[in-house]
């Protein structure tokens, strides 16, 4: 499972969530769970560390790990960059996925992150690039929501009291807009280039 990567990272709220990463995989959607095999070749020599591999549905395999960080629980799903833009007919796909996965598990804040980082040495190396997911949870806990808006990743999704903190300026209200039942999802731009 080592590819270039796109992440979906939910930050969630440590008081609320179990930490226990099959749960909350299975309640992601993911299917054929199971330890991976070449951990030590995505970064990780801790042989205590939990990191966990499948399928989870239009992102295909799929492998996955908590962290806690500033005072929040960060599950990090890392699927192939190259699957994603090979298939731009199946965009709506990744969305509805990504939507149904934060409805299941109601984050404060979410984000899908599908660009390239040829500038991240994590990302060339293909083991994710965890430290820039992580480095995201410092504005997540001070709910500083404009900052996340404003560095236009593909999806970034917001719960309601989220989006009230949300200040309207006509460069970051250009872009598409979907509510969900438990918040919204705000993509990086308009019509084809709205994941850009």
């Amino acid at each position: 499972m080592q590819f270039h990567t796109i992440v979906s990272a939910f930050y969630l709220d440590r008081a609320k969530v179990d930490r226990d990463l099959a749960g909350l995989l299975h309640r992601v959607g993911m299917v054929d769970i199971a330890p991976v095999a070449h951990r030590l070749a995505l970064g990780f020599d801790d042989p205590e560390r939990v990191v966990l591999g499948g399928t989870w549905s239009v992102f295909g395999d799929t492998w996955a790990v908590l962290d806690e960080v500033d005072g929040l629980v960060c599950l990090q799903l890392y699927s192939s960059f190259h699957r994603f833009f090979r298939n731009p007919s199946r965009q709506d796909e990744y969305v509805a996925t990504f939507a149904a996965a934060c409805t299941q598990l109601t984050p404060p804040v979410a984000l899908l992150d599908a660009r390239a980082h040829d500038e991240i040495k994590q990302w060339q190396d293909q083991e994710g690039h965890r430290d820039w997911v992580l480095a995201k949870a410092h504005r997540v806990a001070a709910g500083d929501v404009n900052a996340l808006a404003d560095e236009r990743v593909s999806l970034l999704y917001l719960s309601w009291p989220m989006v009230a903190k949300w200040e309207s300026t006509p460069a970051r209200d250009y872009r598409e807009v979907t509510e969900l039942p438990t918040g919204q999802l705000c993509f990086a731009d308009h019509g084809s280039a709205r994941m850009a």
